[in-house]
């Protein structure tokens, strides 16, 4: 798969799950989550793939969207456009010390230092130079 870095990549979740007012209650509304590479921060500004620093699994995804309907906040994690983590990498390939990041790996979507609201996955490349096979 390829590596990951600050280049115009895309997370997404699916289903997010988030609360909303409908009439004097509320209610459960699913969205879909994207989050965007070029958000990303902290990177390994020393290793550079394509000109763009490399993502591990450190690194946050700073601002996420599409679940704005919910306007309530998630129903795990209480967040609306929230954080995305990087979870799972590839154990095999270091970046700055930290297994770097690829196509497919596993996110949490909706979170700040708390267990994410839902999990996804990164489903564009940022860049489709670097293999990070193994």
């Amino acid at each position: 798969m390829f590596m990951l870095t600050m280049g115009p990549g895309t997370n997404l979740a699916y289903p997010d799950i988030c609360e909303m007012y409908v009439g004097e209650s509320t209610s459960p509304t699913i969205c879909s989550n994207t989050g965007t590479s070029a958000t990303t921060s902290p990177t390994a500004y020393n290793v550079l793939v394509d000109c763009m620093p490399a993502i591990n699994q450190l690194s946050l995804g700073l601002m996420s969207s599409g679940d704005e309907s919910g306007y309530l906040g998630g129903m795990v994690s209480a967040m609306v456009d929230g954080q995305t983590e990087y979870i799972i990498g590839c154990t095999t390939i270091l970046v700055d010390g930290v297994p770097a990041q690829r196509l497919t790996s596993v996110t949490g979507q909706n979170c700040m230092g708390v267990s994410p609201n839902t999990v996804g996955n990164c489903l564009s490349p940022s860049q489709v130079t670097v293999l990070t096979l193994g």
